[in-house]
């Protein structure tokens, strides 16, 4: 009836404001706690100057891709032959690193590449074969390696590039942060500090 349908109505405009009133008091949190891209930036060049090339990639990769730890359960092989359809793969090439993710949660592959001299040239030192993280070959095992390789975790390093990008507002940006990802935007928008 009539009043049934008000009452509904009013539960869920309130419930609209209670959740935009969380996301507000969530993203405001976020913001405190951001990182500058520059710190992020000199931990790598620290990394690389020290010839620790594995955890320069690592960081490199999670600051260029966005991606989350899972996905740097990866093998560096130098040939397309050596990929498979079910794992995640650094791909030598000449001038160019392709990342290919498949061992994803929603089961979709995502490629990018990557032609940074310094990325390149640290990719070339590491051994074809082999994960990036020899002998991390559980979770648990793979995060204590990547706390010793990333500044911080990889949700703050994706809220650092978020930050920029609502700053800026440039929304092409937040698309290649979106594909490269595997997060839609409206994911993106709400569950981090875009201010849109």
């Amino acid at each position: 009836g009539k009043e049934t349908h008000q009452s509904y109505i009013k539960y869920y405009k309130r419930l609209d404001e209670q959740i935009e009133l969380q996301l507000r008091a969530k993203h405001k949190e976020i913001k405190s706690d951001i990182i500058p891209m520059e710190t992020l930036i000199k931990h790598e060049d620290k990394l690389y100057e020290n010839e620790e090339f594995n955890k320069f990639v690592a960081c490199f990769i999670v600051r260029n891709c966005y991606c989350r730890n899972a996905d740097l359960n990866i093998t560096i092989v130098s040939d397309y032959d050596d990929v498979d359809d079910k794992n995640n793969f650094i791909v030598i090439r000449d001038r160019k690193i392709v990342i290919i993710r498949q061992d994803y949660k929603t089961n979709k592959t995502y490629g990018v590449s990557l032609n940074d001299k310094r990325f390149v040239y640290a990719c070339k030192q590491l051994n074809y074969g082999e994960k990036l993280f020899p002998g991390a070959d559980n979770p648990s095992k793979l995060q204590n390696r990547l706390k010793n390789a990333l500044y911080t975790n990889e949700v703050q390093y994706l809220n650092t590039k978020i930050d920029e990008i609502s700053k800026t507002g440039n929304l092409k940006e937040l698309k290649i942060v979106s594909e490269r990802r595997g997060s839609g935007l409206d994911q993106l928008i709400t569950s981090y500090n875009l201010e849109f």
